[in-house]
């Protein structure tokens, strides 16, 4: 919701269904923090987490509850560190 109360954005349970599917079975997850007390700054966690057996119901009960939120995040393919 935008400020003004207007819906900003939304998606068919199917087509939700869908993408969270073909997204989260390919996804490899980095848990971070950021602050922005004297600009951007990030902190990354020792462990990947891969989304492998990932469970719609659950990300449903979490957006209930609101422990998660939705963050369009950065999307990687094909990344190398050889130069």
């Amino acid at each position: 919701m935008t400020e003004s109360g207007k819906e900003a954005a939304s998606w068919s349970f199917a087509s939700l269904l869908k993408h969270w599917n073909k997204k989260h079975n390919q996804a490899c997850y980095l848990p971070s923090l950021s602050k922005t007390t004297t600009g951007k700054q990030y902190h990354y966690g020792n462990k990947t987490i891969l989304g492998i057996g990932t469970d719609f119901t659950f990300f449903l009960k979490e957006m209930h509850v609101q422990n998660i939120y939705y963050d369009p995040g950065i999307k990687m393919e094909n990344v190398s560190t050889k130069g």
